[in-house]
Formats: C-alpha cells, sequence, structure tokens
C-alpha cells in the first residue's frame, strides 16, 4: 500500500484514529498521576543518658545505646528482624515501592554482617497520598517514643538514667517525586508511536472488511436471477 493510499485510508476512517487518540492521551494522563509518590524519612537520634542530643559526646555511638534502639525499631517491627540501612541503599521508591513502609537502622557492615554505626531509627514512608503519608509519620514516630517510655519505664532506672530520644531536624519533610522531563518524554514518545502504529493498522483492517462487505452487496444485486424450469407434461 502506498503512502498515498494510507492517508486516504486515514482520512477515510478519521474515526478510528481519534479514538486511538483519545484512549492513549487517556492513558498517559493516568500513568502520571500514578508515576509519583510523596515520600519523607525521618529519622529518630538516640542519646545516652545526660547526653546532649546531635552533639559529639551524645553516645549516639554508643554499644548500649545502639543496642536500645535496635530493641525498640523491632518491636516497632512488631517483632522482625530490623533491616539494616546503609547510606547507599536505595530508597523505598526507586526500588519500585508506591505504598509502603521500612523501618531500618544504619549499618556500615557488609552484605553478610551488621555492624551498627548509630543509635538512630530511620522510617521510610512512601505512598501516593500525602495525607495517608503525614498519618503514617505521626504514628510511628509516637509509637517510638512510646515504645521507648515503656521500655525504660519497666526498669529501675532513675529518669535522669534513661535514654532519650529526638525526632532529626529537618528529617520530617514530605516530598513529592516523580519521573524526570526525559523520562516523561521519553515515555510520551513511546505511548504515541504505539498509539499511531494502532490507529493505522486498525484504520485499514477496517477499512478492508467495510469495502469488502459493500463489494459483496454490491455483486448481490446484479447477480442475474437463474430461471425455474417448468415441467413439461
Amino acid at each position: 500500500m502506498s503512502a498515498y493510499s494510507t492517508l486516504r485510508v486515514l482520512l477515510r476512517r478519521w474515526y478510528v484514529t481519534v479514538f486511538i487518540a483519545v484512549i492513549a492521551a487517556a492513558m498517559f494522563v493516568s500513568a502520571e498521576r500514578m508515576g509519583g509518590v510523596y515520600t519523607t524519612t525521618p529519622v529518630v537520634a538516640f542519646s545516652a543518658p545526660g547526653g546532649k542530643s546531635f552533639l559529639p559526646n551524645s553516645g549516639i555511638d554508643n554499644d548500649n545505646v545502639i543496642g536500645f534502639a535496635l530493641t525498640v525499631a523491632q518491636e516497632l517491627n512488631q517483632g522482625r528482624p530490623v533491616e539494616r540501612y546503609a547510606s547507599d541503599d536505595a530508597p523505598l521508591y526507586g526500588a519500585g515501592v508506591r505504598q509502603g513502609v521500612r523501618i531500618g537502622v544504619p549499618s556500615v557492615g557488609g552484605q553478610w554482617s551488621a555492624s551498627y554505626s548509630a543509635a538512630e531509627i530511620t522510617i521510610q514512608i512512601v505512598g501516593r497520598d500525602r495525607g495517608w503519608v503525614e498519618a503514617q509519620q505521626k504514628s510511628l514516630l509516637q509509637q517510638v517514643s512510646a515504645v521507648s517510655s515503656q521500655a525504660q519505664a519497666e526498669t529501675s532506672a532513675a529518669p535522669t538514667e534513661h535514654i532519650t530520644s529526638r525526632v532529626v531536624p529537618l528529617s520530617t519533610q514530605i516530598e513529592w517525586i516523580s519521573s524526570g522531563h526525559t523520562a516523561t518524554a521519553m515515555a510520551a514518545l513511546a505511548l504515541a508511536a504505539a498509539a499511531a502504529v494502532s490507529a493505522l493498522g486498525g484504520a485499514v483492517l477496517l477499512d478492508r472488511a467495510l469495502l469488502a462487505r459493500k463489494n459483496r452487496r454490491r455483486n448481490a444485486e446484479f447477480r442475474p436471477a437463474k430461471k425455474r424450469k417448468v415441467a413439461t407434461k
């Protein structure tokens, strides 16, 4: 089929092209809305009794304080083992998660060993709805404080000997993460190409089917009627 013939088919069956274009546009808009996520990574730092939060002598690297942070994290994780968190680990949204929570403690160990470097609990939260992410963050931070207080209330240590916890400033910010302009443009081009192929194929197939039906009707109208034989006595 020549380019001219193809163009005539597309013009003759223009409604097929419009239909495919509308579907492609709806799919692109839907994918864009679902592609982005809200994310936040609040960090709770623990300090030794009498230590000043966020200062070098806070005791955040003390083994006992780190052990306490691990206990709180495991309780927060409903008894499941705490995930080791490294600075070069991919965030949840980078791993393809669109809604979920990950609770971890910083580790400088390798794949087969754990070496916790700081008494911090890192909570990664990802979701498509900002309200859900915000509610999860508030609830989990309250649980950290409650579990920490309850664990120490069960001991005979004086309040002045309790390990304290503080939320790291600015770590509770909620961000919107979406695909970059280049990725969006590439996705749009790919979808447009697929829509063009589908529109062309659909228009050609429909045109051939309709023309074939039209020819069959025309042939039936002009086909001469068969003469009926008259029986002789």
